[in-house]
């Protein structure tokens, strides 16, 4: 019964995770969707202002623009602002009576995704002559040509990152991986754990412990005379009864708290929560830093750490970190007290609230980073929170079985039977919520790879389609030796030994490769050489091949098919259109002359990436003509 309804569950999760997984568009960053006055623009008069409008809101924080007039002097007045009426539009007043000549634009800003955004782009005042001398410019950066997260950022995400696995971890396991019946082990061994506390180790007291019920029994023991038909010797014997009960518990209670399972799991909750706070707690400046352009020194500046928590979505998200991880501080003292104690409903109630408390630090993660970028915001940030709450509860379920398990089967090591039966127990329970996980994982995971990596080649030669691939692996060796240990928990053939450290270490390197990703361009930044294929409404085959697509010049390559996949020869002319999706900037044209049946190439210079339409026109000897339209991603490296 309990797997069918487990096969059930699982089998509804993944019909929910592939019914919304259809990724929205999103871009490797924020970038320009209009500018006044325009890239390469030439202008009679001088404008009063210079403004930049982006796809999306960006940070109202450690934003700039200026302009470079001829003579190498700033031509901007004040600071730039934010547009009250638009939080995607960044502006910045100029000096008047402006001379004639090139002006350049540099601009820096912060995306929603929280990463810096900067470019360069040229306009004219004046002569229109001028415009074959422009300067070269970059369409945009990252803040350096490297796509690498510095060392810094990598040790304070993986800080938080194993603290909240461990976390996890310990409440996962006395929540729902440990039996509950192997905790009432402590109340049948003593604080050495040598022989059980029946009375065989202090005969003088056996007979009486055979008189006492059960704790939180409610029968009577056979020796002892009903209520108001007692004896003074019955009397004393129930006053020796209660005696021996009360001592009883306070060795089920002193067992308890000297167990070596609950030791170990106080001192893991005390580690999971300064690693968490360290985390958590050192991001504050490391984003300034980043944000800022500043060293670590001057991070901690009052002003830059003020301007990083009111004007920054990683403001607002750390915030609610902050008081997150001090619910969850209190939780586990709270928690700590009742198992202590062994209030096992209260505990049970607090232990789950902490949890609960954990992945909220993970869904206020979540609001920060590539899935706050895209436009279809809530089901990215959903499936990047699944994604990751999966994988912390399955790593944690994992630090679970190599660090508590064996403390928590050796009080039992005089009862092999018992033993067995907590120690697989465990493993089945585990390898449910791994299975869980995994389904969780397989489908975010998936929604995540086609959000973030648009061709075959981005996925095998950018920066980002490596890591992944890196991560994809390691997880695939996490998968195997999960099997291996389903499998052994089904047969109860053998201990799982050095599998569970195995896996556990691949998980670590999982959470250090996430951290990398969730801090460089998408392989949207570098989609790689891609070809175009459809047919028209006649039947016809065009296939358009843009070699290298990325910004700068690019070769087009067109081949079109009769309706019967035959090589056309009565081509006159093919005319390409490429217009951006993403900005107003006119058309770039490239006209093919026919040649026969051989492929038609030509070359043209793509200025921008993005988003691009590519509209092709064949014109036939006949006169007749066929058209179609492709869209698709140019890179920007």
């Amino acid at each position: 019964m309990e797997k069918r309804y487990a096969a059930r569950a699982l089998t509804v999760l993944l019909f929910c995770c592939l019914l919304f997984s259809s990724p929205a568009s999103v871009s490797a960053h924020a970038y320009i969707v209009a500018s006044s006055p325009g890239e390469n623009e030439v202008l009679e008069e001088a404008p009063a202002s210079v403004s930049i409008t982006f796809n999306e809101p960006i940070e109202n924080a450690f934003h700039s623009l200026q302009v470079t007039d001829p003579s190498g002097q700033q031509a901007v007045i004040g600071e730039s602002r934010i547009d009250d009426a638009n939080p995607a539009r960044l502006i910045a007043d100029l000096r008047p009576e402006l001379p004639e000549g090139i002006y350049t634009v540099n601009y820096k800003v912060l995306s929603s995704d929280g990463h810096a955004i900067t470019g360069t782009f040229p306009f004219i005042i004046g002569d229109a002559a001028a415009k074959h001398n422009l300067p070269a410019f970059n369409e945009f950066g990252s803040g350096g040509t490297d796509d690498w997260p510095g060392a810094g950022l990598l040790i304070v995400r993986w800080l938080q990152y194993s603290g909240l696995a461990i976390y996890m971890g310990v409440l996962l396991f006395h929540l729902f991986l440990l039996p509950r019946r192997s905790l009432g082990v402590f109340a049948t061994v003593p604080m050495d754990g040598k022989a059980p506390f029946d009375g065989s180790a202090h005969p003088e007291n056996a007979e009486s412990l055979k008189n006492i019920a059960p704790l939180g029994g409610s029968a009577p023991s056979k020796n002892v005379a009903p209520l108001g038909d007692a004896s003074p010797s019955d009397s004393k014997d129930k006053a020796r009864s209660d005696q021996l009960q009360s001592a009883r518990l306070r060795k089920h209670l002193e067992g308890f708290a000297k167990s070596s399972v609950w030791q170990r799991s106080q001192r893991l909750l005390l580690l999971s929560l300064l690693l968490t706070a360290a985390g958590i707690g050192l991001s504050l400046p490391q984003q300034t830093a980043i944000d800022a352009g500043v060293p670590w020194s001057q991070a901690w500046s009052p002003a830059l750490i003020n301007e990083t928590l009111s004007h920054t979505s990683f403001g607002k998200a750390w915030i609610a970190e902050m008081a997150l991880l001090l619910l969850l501080t209190g939780l586990t003292a709270v928690f700590a007290a009742f198992a202590g104690k062994q209030r096992r409903f209260a505990a049970s109630w607090t232990a789950a609230a902490a949890l609960l408390a954990s992945l909220g630090i993970l869904l206020a993660k979540s609001f920060i980073g590539h899935a706050a970028a895209a436009s279809g915001r809530s089901m990215a940030i959903a499936m990047n929170f699944l994604h990751q709450a999966s994988s912390f509860l399955w790593l944690g379920g994992l630090l679970a079985l190599a660090f508590l398990l064996p403390a928590a089967a050796g009080p039992l090591r005089n009862d092999p039977d018992a033993k067995r039966g907590v120690y697989w127990e465990t493993i089945r329970r585990f390898s449910m919520l791994a299975a869980g996980c995994v389904t969780v994982l397989l489908c975010s995971g998936l929604y995540a790879s086609l959000l973030h990596v648009p061709t075959w080649h981005a996925l095998l030669y950018s920066n980002y389609g490596q890591i992944l691939l890196a991560k994809a692996g390691l997880t695939l060796v996490m998968l195997a030796f999960g099997f291996s240990a389903f499998l052994r928990g089904r047969t109860q053939s053998r201990p799982l030994g050095t599998g569970v450290w195995i896996e556990f270490a691949a998980g670590l390197i999982v959470l250090i490769l996430a951290a990398i990703l969730s801090n460089m361009p998408t392989a949207l930044a570098s989609p790689g050489p891609i070809q175009l294929k459809a047919a028209t409404a006649d039947g016809y085959h065009i296939t358009v091949g843009v070699t290298p697509n990325t910004v700068g010049e690019n070769r087009f390559e067109v081949t079109v098919l009769d309706p019967e996949q035959n090589p056309l020869d009565s081509i006159e002319q093919i005319t390409l259109t490429l217009t951006s999706r993403d900005m107003d900037m006119g058309a770039i044209e490239l006209t093919l002359p026919g040649d026969g049946t051989a492929p038609l190439n030509g070359t043209a210079l793509v200025t921008r990436g993005g988003s691009w339409r590519l509209n092709v026109h064949v014109l036939l000897s006949s006169l007749d003509t066929i058209d179609k339209s492709f869209t698709f991603q140019v890179g920007t490296r």
